[in-house]
């Protein structure tokens, strides 16, 4: 994988050797208003004091990924493009002008192509450290049902314990407004905040198996768990799709991704930004 070693290395030079700065290469004019004069220079020393690194990290996103290539990446950009056309109409190409892009492929290049080759490498990341992250985690496949009563539970369990689905049970007794209504979904033992009951034996439960009527002392309602599967590789597929969409883990390794491809910075006032703004990405 291209590693990234410098910042902006086709625009910018080192200035100095102690607390460098960068600067452009050149400090061409770029606009003008009546008598008032913009540079290269001016604009992004605005830039570095205005963005808290965001250009840096999207630019260096763009380098990470140069090389990434995979037929979903491909499948999902054009889905976007068509979903951008269709909402967007005969406005689409005057969102190309805004953006200053030429064509419908540079949209693609510059807008939809880095932010999914992103996601695919953060995801690829992630699935390296699968069998670590599962043994923090402890993730669960399991359906959980609430009902208003002990006794609605205790009905509910006769009739899964005689072969009924609970999520076919749950249409006739889940309480109204619940979370739980005895779908399958995958939990993080980790993370996952929990009821009591069901916190108490989902963690003393360590093999597929089904709960009695769980009460929840709290409030009277109660709870029926079933866990499916506790063996993650079963569910692996599904297991790292829900991470992909899982913020904090995302971000964390979005940061990881930066470091072991060896991100490093050579302006002090960029490296003090990233630094306050990106914890984790630098090597």
């Amino acid at each position: 994988m291209k590693k990234i070693t410098a910042l902006l290395v086709a625009l910018l030079v080192l200035a100095g050797c102690s607390d460098a700065r960068v600067k452009p290469a050149s400090n061409d004019t770029i606009f003008t208003v009546g008598n008032q004069t913009v540079t290269e220079t001016q604009l992004f020393e605005v830039m570095k004091r205005q963005d808290n690194g965001a250009t840096v990290i999207q630019n260096a996103e763009q380098s990470v990924t140069k090389d990434i290539n995979d037929p979903s990446i491909e499948e999902a950009a054009q889905a976007q493009l068509a979903e951008a056309k269709s909402i967007l109409g005969d406005q689409f190409p005057l969102l190309l002008e805004q953006l200053n892009m030429g064509s419908e492929q540079d949209y693609l290049d510059k807008v939809v192509y880095p932010t999914l080759k992103m996601e695919f490498l953060v995801k690829q990341t992630i699935e390296a450290d699968f069998d670590a992250l599962v043994k923090e985690y402890q993730p669960r496949k399991a359906n959980i049902l609430q009902t208003q009563t002990v006794d609605q539970a205790n009905e509910a369990l006769t009739r899964i314990q005689a072969g009924e689905k609970m999520e076919d049970v749950a249409k006739d007794v889940a309480m109204a407004n619940s979370q739980y209504t005895g779908k399958s979904a995958i939990y993080n033992l980790k993370g996952t905040q929990f009821p009591s009951p069901i916190s108490q034996f989902m963690n003393q439960q360590q093999a597929p198996g089904l709960s009695g009527a769980l009460k929840d002392e709290t409030n009277g309602t109660a709870y029926i768990v079933e866990i499916v599967e506790t063996d993650a590789n079963k569910f692996k597929d599904d297991l790292l799709n829900q991470w992909k969409k899982d913020q904090a883990l995302t971000k964390t390794y979005r940061a990881k991704v930066f470091s072991d491809n060896n991100f490093k910075v050579y302006d002090k006032d960029i490296l003090d930004a990233i630094t306050a703004s990106y914890p984790g990405y630098l090597a």
